[in-house]
């Protein structure tokens, strides 16, 4: 079962849905997605209720905006309970905390963030939103100088996307204060099955151009980052399971591996895989389906697809409008961002006047093409964003 919520769907799981006609929660926005005559669309009362009366039945959504839906109807349900304790950032770094003990955090209110003692913090450190999407008002600090001009730069995030997502999906008025982990970035779309069993239907590699780069430029994802991490993963997987008694659940989980090879979660967000429908480079890169995996609870054969695997790197890219600029004063040049990598497989355009986003890339690197990696992920993007007048 699913919920399509804002911000975005794309036309893969809208044609997965049409195929395989999993219910779908009816919803003003549902109804006015292109090809929404062909979904199976249920009436609220009619699909929670199907909901609660199917054993073993899974709830997907695109956004953790259809949490709302959750809260609202059947609010005592263990998957609303499930998506309050993750979706709260600092819950689970108290559920982290017991696997891997000695990670620091604290939870403070923007107002307390304004007024803290910096010096009194272990540097390098992280601050971002309890709640929270797409890196804003993620910063890294790691001196004790750059701490007002970071607070600025959090608060301009505040003013400029404070209306661009509802409550339920970010809150940048409560704040973490975290231990920076230093070490390879990883995002991993994965679902517990009927049984608590953890499934992994893609790994990312996020990498970034500085320690003090927090953007989404760059994930990479292929056949050796699969084998690099199914089997770990997977294992801390079975621990956070353990620790949340979580079924019939879909998740986008981020972590790092320190240089010792210890895995430290740095956030969990529930209901979903990779925001913005950017799970789908899956299809790309493995030739499966993820949304149909958790529908169905079937696992990839990753033994077959590692067997058969290339060398090839899948990239999924995101463009930000730099935060310096004022988003209402630039222009994006499309046709030549697709120039700067040799196989775009797909492009999605967003409205950056909105969103702190001006698109999301899909391509293909072969191994003869590797090095464009490193300069697409150090490109300024300056030629592709100009002011107006």
């Amino acid at each position: 079962m699913v919920i399509l919520e804002k911000p975005f769907v794309s036309g893969y799981l809208i044609n997965t849905l049409i195929e395989n006609q999993a219910p779908v929660l009816k919803t003003q926005f549902a109804e006015s997605l292109p090809g929404a005559e062909n979904l199976n669309l249920l009436p609220e009362k009619e699909f929670f209720r199907l909901y609660m009366e199917t054993p073993g039945v899974g709830l997907y959504s695109n956004s953790e905006d259809s949490a709302a839906w959750v809260y609202k109807n059947i609010p005592e349900s263990g998957l609303a309970s499930g998506v309050k304790a993750i979706k709260d950032k600092h819950s689970m770094r108290e559920v982290f905390a017991r696997l891997n003990p000695g990670y620091f955090f604290r939870k403070l209110s923007f107002n307390e963030l304004q007024v803290m003692d910096v010096t009194m913090i272990p540097k390098p450190f992280v601050v971002k939103p309890v709640k929270g999407i797409a890196s804003i008002g993620i910063r890294a600090v790691f001196s004790d100088d750059e701490w007002p001009e970071i607070l600025r730069q959090v608060e301009k995030d505040r003013k400029d996307y404070g209306d661009a997502f509802s409550d339920t999906v970010m809150d940048l008025d409560s704040f973490l204060v975290e231990a920076y982990i230093q070490g390879q970035e990883i995002a991993v779309d994965a679902f517990f099955d009927h049984d608590g069993n953890p499934v992994i239907v893609n790994i990312m590699e996020h990498d970034f151009a500085s320690a003090e780069d927090n953007s989404d430029r760059l994930y990479k994802s292929s056949v050796q980052i699969m084998r690099r991490y199914l089997q770990p993963v997977e294992n801390y997987l079975s621990g956070v399971s353990a620790a949340l008694g979580i079924k019939n659940f879909p998740m986008h989980m981020e972590m790092r591996i320190t240089p010792e090879g210890e895995f430290i979660p740095i956030e969990i967000n529930p209901m979903r895989f990779a925001g913005f429908c950017t799970t789908d480079i899956a299809s790309y890169a493995y030739g499966i389906n993820p949304y149909n995996c958790f529908l169905e609870q079937k696992s990839p054969d990753w033994n077959a697809i590692m067997e058969k695997g290339s060398d090839d790197v899948f990239v999924m890219g995101v463009i930000d409008i730099p935060r310096n600029l004022d988003k209402h004063s630039v222009n994006f040049d499309y046709e030549l961002l697709q120039s700067k990598l040799s196989e775009v497989l797909e492009l999605r355009t967003m409205d950056y006047r909105i969103f702190p986003m001006a698109a999301f890339i899909f391509a293909r690197s072969e191994k003869k093409n590797h090095s464009e990696l490193q300069a697409w992920l150090h490109d300024d993007m300056s030629d592709v964003i100009t002011k107006i007048g």
